[in-house]
């Protein structure tokens, strides 16, 4: 046992190793049951990053990986527009600082307060127009789906303050939230990463993201100061109301409402609207 657990220990100190083994699990595959697949994953976090990679991975399964990581490296070479995302130096330092103390939530939460105040958003709803005002880009760059991304991803620029976005999804709110989770994604994370990946996995990026797009477009403190106390009777006019004033769905509204306390006890949460 002795043996064993030095061995172990060695291999854990290895972050090749650990990288290997990360990869191998999140795909679901046994330890070494696919060497050459994972090899050949390693040489893709060199490109994209290895972070970007894993949360790829996450929600990606062995068999397919490849072709969503092929098809999104040749979209984002062939990105022509970027979003100046700039004067924004030390966002990111709100995340790092954090994260020992505080949920992704919670360091989200203060990020997006930080960008509204920056960009002059108050608590009010947030137009296409005025977004992509503050970024410096054409407003149908933010109405555009790629139906042909495997799922939504930004493109860090060669310059700094630099993003571009390849956005998926057909649906207004939908394309909305992803552009702000990208946002908030590029202001929190590794600066050197190419490709950042806005994925249906559960991981603790992707929860910062929902969080931080949930935060931005809707903050939940004006949901509080605005609709606290809403009984069963008037709960949904007002959720019609929120998500029709700030562009968001219904979902993001009541998931507000119920993890910031803006419901009575007489209004519960329609599990079918949960997050």
């Amino acid at each position: 046992m002795q043996e064993l657990w030095s061995d172990l220990n060695a291999e854990w100190a290895n972050p090749k190793y650990v990288s290997h083994r990360r990869l191998e699990a999140l795909l679901g595959l046994e330890p070494d049951q696919n060497d050459a697949l994972i090899s050949s994953l390693m040489k893709w976090g060199k490109q994209f990053g290895p972070s970007a990679l894993e949360e790829i991975a996450a929600e990606s399964s062995w068999n397919e990986i490849a072709a969503i990581l092929k098809k999104s490296r040749a979209l984002a070479k062939n990105t022509k527009t970027f979003a100046d995302i700039h004067n924004v130096e030390g966002f990111s330092a709100v995340v790092d600082n954090g994260s020992q103390s505080n949920t992704p939530w919670q360091q989200a939460q203060v990020l997006a307060y930080r960008l509204r105040v920056k960009w002059k958003f108050g608590d009010g709803p947030i137009s296409d127009e005025a977004l992509a005002d503050r970024m410096s880009l054409p407003v149908f760059k933010l109405k555009e789906t790629h139906s042909e991304a495997p799922l939504s991803f930004g493109v860090r620029g060669t310059q700094n303050g630099k993003l571009g976005f390849h956005l998926n999804r057909a649906q207004d709110e939908g394309r909305r939230f992803d552009t702000a989770r990208l946002i908030g994604d590029f202001l929190g994370f590794d600066q050197d990463e190419k490709i950042l990946p806005a994925t249906n996995a559960m991981t603790k990026r992707q929860n910062f993201q929902r969080a931080f797009a949930a935060e931005f477009l809707c903050p939940s403190r004006m949901i509080r100061s605005q609709y606290s106390n809403l009984d069963q009777h008037t709960v949904a006019k007002a959720v019609d109301q929120i998500a029709a004033d700030y562009i968001v769905s219904e979902q993001a509204v009541h998931s507000h409402m119920e993890y910031r306390n803006a419901l009575t006890q007489e209004a519960p949460v329609n599990p079918l609207l949960r997050a």
